[in-house]
C-alpha cells in the first residue's frame, strides 16, 4: 500500500515540476521541441517510437510497418515521411477499421503529425481496436515530423525529396530548424 502511495506522490511531484518548467519557458517564449515532447508524453499516455528506430526500420525495408500522417491535407502535400498514408486524426475508429482493417493485420502502425499532439490523440482512440484487428503494435512518432525533419531525415513532397516542411502555424513553426543548402 505504501509503495502505491509513493508512486502517486512521485507522479504528482514530477507533473508539478514539469508544469513549472513549461510555465516558465512558455512565459519567456523559449519553447523547444523537447519541451513539447514532454508535454505530449504527460498528456497522452500512448506508446512512442523514436525517430532513430523508425529511420533504421525504414532503411531496412520494414515491410511490416505502416506509417500514417494525421496532419491536414495541405501539411501532407508540402511534405511527409516517405510511404506515409494521410488520414484525418478526426476519423472515426469504425471508419479507420473499415478502410484499413485488412491492411493493418500483422503490421506495426506508426502515426505522426507535426509534434505528436494530434497523432497521440488518434492513437489513444484507435489503439485497442487496431490491436484487436491484428495490428502488432500501435505507436506515436515521438516529436512528429518536426523531430524527424530537425534531425536531418528525408521528407518527400509531390516532386520527390524536398527541404520544405509545413510549419502548421507561425508559433509552432519556430520549433523547426532551418536547413542550409
Amino acid at each position: 500500500m505504501r509503495k502505491a502511495s509513493l508512486n502517486r506522490h512521485s507522479t504528482v511531484l514530477l507533473f508539478v515540476a514539469l508544469a513549472t518548467v513549461v510555465f516558465v519557458m512558455a512565459r519567456e517564449s523559449r519553447r523547444s521541441l523537447w519541451m513539447v515532447e514532454k508535454i505530449v508524453d504527460i498528456k497522452y499516455r500512448v506508446p512512442d517510437i523514436d525517430y532513430r528506430y523508425l529511420a533504421k526500420r525504414l532503411a531496412a525495408g520494414a515491410p511490416d510497418t505502416l506509417i500514417f500522417d494525421t496532419r491536414e491535407p495541405a501539411e501532407y502535400a508540402t511534405s511527409h515521411i516517405r510511404w506515409a498514408t494521410r488520414v484525418s486524426w478526426r476519423m472515426p475508429v469504425a471508419q479507420f477499421m473499415k478502410t484499413y482493417g485488412a491492411a493493418i493485420r500483422g503490421k506495426h502502425l506508426v502515426f505522426y503529425c507535426s509534434v505528436g499532439e494530434r497523432s497521440s490523440r488518434f492513437v489513444q482512440r484507435i489503439r485497442e481496436a487496431a490491436l484487436k484487428h491484428g495490428a502488432l503494435s500501435v505507436a506515436n512518432l515521438k516529436g512528429g515530423i518536426f523531430r524527424w525533419y530537425n534531425e536531418g531525415l528525408a521528407v518527400y513532397g509531390p516532386s520527390g525529396k524536398t527541404d520544405a516542411i509545413h510549419p502548421f502555424n507561425a508559433r509552432w513553426g519556430r520549433l523547426l530548424k532551418k536547413r542550409s543548402g
